[in-house]
Order: C-alpha cells, then structure tokens, then sequence
C-alpha cells in the first residue's frame, strides 16, 4: 500500500518510467508530461474525496467500476480486487449493509446474484467525479476563448484515437 504522502511521488515515478521507452519526439512527451500531471491531481482529489467519505480505495473501486459497466456478478470484480470471491462477497455484504450497493437475482442464471449501485451509491460516485473535476474547471477558466477551442478540437481527436485503441 502506497503512503498517504506518497502516492503523488508513486504515480510521478510509475510515469517517468513510461517516458523512457516512448519517442523523443515533443508531442510523446508533452502527452506523456499532461498524462503525469492529470493522474496525479485526479488521483490526489479521489484519495481525498474517498478519505472524507469513509470508504476505502477498494470499496471506490468496486462502486466506480459498476458505475460506469454497469451491474455485475461478484466474480467479475474478482480482477479488479484482487481478492478471493469468499473477501468480494464480503467487501460486497458490506457495502450491500452501508446502503451503497444492492444484490438481485440474474434472470438468466438463478445460481447468481448481480450487484448494482443503489442511489446512495450512485450519488457517491458523481460527488466524487465532481470533487475530481472542480480542478479541470478551474484550468479551464485559465485559458483563452481560442485556447480552449483548440484543447477541445485535439483532446476529441486523442479521445478517439484512445477509445480505438481501447477496442483493438
């Protein structure tokens, strides 16, 4: 487990790592440089909001994960755990207890029990997407009308081009 002090410094370094086997060429780099720069912030202010709101990095995950793919049976948050389905069902009873996420039955298979965020949950997670989000707004404010025209233009581009990658 990463530091509460160190994780900035643990990202950074994971990071800086990357650098080395990109191309020298100046686009790599300053992707490479905005990458550092927004994981560490982003990951910074969900470590906080998480802190405050008394849930653990784990638990963030697991409501996070189905946030945003959706209900799920307990095994397919095996690989993001990395844990032993007996320490999911667990992790999952509890927060089925906090109210954060509720278990139903799958109409397809009668054996399994899928877990979807309740609305306690649900809100849970778009606080902490705006308690990440307050700094971008901020950045945001700081450029020029053209300027962020622009950003808007190549952040769409690279946001395809990564969403194909993803799917390959």
């Amino acid at each position: 487990m990463i530091p509460k002090i160190g994780i900035d410094r643990a990202i950074e370094q994971d990071y800086s790592k990357c650098m080395f086997t990109m191309s020298d060429d100046k686009l790599s780099t300053t992707l490479s440089e905005w990458s550092a720069a927004f994981m560490r912030r982003s990951m910074h202010d969900f470590l906080h909001f998480a802190r405050q709101s008394g849930l653990s990095m784990v638990q963030m995950n697991v409501l996070t994960h189905i946030y945003y793919r959706g209900e799920c049976e307990i095994t397919a948050l095996l690989d993001i755990l990395e844990v032993s389905k007996a320490a999911a069902g667990q992790l999952v009873e509890r927060m089925e207890q906090q109210g954060l996420v509720e278990r139903t039955p799958d109409p397809h298979d009668r054996r399994a029990r899928l877990v979807s965020l309740t609305e306690k949950g649900c809100e849970i997670v778009r606080q902490s997407i705006t308690a990440r989000q307050t700094w971008m707004n901020e950045l945001v404010e700081s450029a020029t009308p053209e300027q962020q025209t622009a950003i808007i233009a190549v952040l769409q581009t690279l946001t395809r081009a990564a969403e194909k990658l993803e799917k390959e």
